[in-house]
């Protein structure tokens, strides 16, 4: 069973560890810092932490991701469990869409055939409406 929870500070040791083995994230210079001033979460289930999303919000609400590497058929199964319910708290909060930037091709085939995300065009943006 999937657990969100508030992301606090003793999570960054953690994400700063997964995105320095993020060949696309790390090169971006991505690091604690990014999910600061964004609602931000931890995915967890009984063996711990799946991934960390963020959330900048507005009509076009922009999520980001961080996952470990080697940890992608965990991170299916909570994207695909608990992307309803983080899709229905956006609509409740005034979003119409939800956008994020991804060069990861299962994670980018996945959002597309399993949550209806849809590519912007010239761009590493997938989009969906809520």
């Amino acid at each position: 069973m999937l657990k969100l929870r508030p992301l606090s500070s003793e999570d960054y040791p953690v994400i700063d560890e997964w995105i320095s083995r993020d060949p696309d994230h790390s090169s971006k210079g991505w690091t604690s810092a990014n999910f600061n001033g964004l609602v931000a979460f931890v995915v967890e289930d009984e063996v711990g932490v799946i991934m960390f999303l963020g959330v900048e919000g507005g009509p076009l609400a922009r999520m980001y991701i961080q996952f470990d590497t080697g940890q992608e058929r965990r991170t299916a199964l909570a994207l695909n469990e608990c992307s309803p319910k983080i899709k229905e708290g956006l609509k409740n909060a005034g979003c119409t869409q939800l956008v994020f930037e991804s060069v990861s091709r299962p994670l980018i085939a996945f959002c597309k055939r399993r949550l209806g995300f849809t590519r912007v065009l010239d761009s590493n943006d997938y989009i969906t409406t809520l």
